[in-house]
């Protein structure tokens, strides 16, 4: 399956903010690109664990947009396991 995150940069508060439209309850909130990727790979295969309970590899899309975010990585879950990579 093939899910998308948007984080977005709010300069004022100085934090990354994602949702995501494919995942029902996703709201994370980060310092820093890295700790947004940190995050997502704690909550994200839990809010899917059924997906990786059928054994199917997930597909992360997470996109980083704002004055901070010049790349956006491609996240990959495997069996709650999660690679980041730009």
């Amino acid at each position: 399956m093939d899910y998308e995150i948007k984080a977005i940069f709010y300069e004022d508060d100085g934090v990354f903010v994602a949702t995501s439209e494919s995942i029902p309850g996703l709201t994370l909130e980060a310092a820093t690109k890295a700790e947004m990727v940190e995050a997502a790979m704690e909550v994200v295969p839990v809010l899917l664990s059924h997906e990786l309970e059928a054994h199917r590899a997930l597909h992360i899309n997470l996109v980083f947009s704002g004055p901070q975010s010049a790349t956006q990585p491609a996240c990959v879950f495997e069996e709650a396991r999660m690679a980041a990579y730009a």
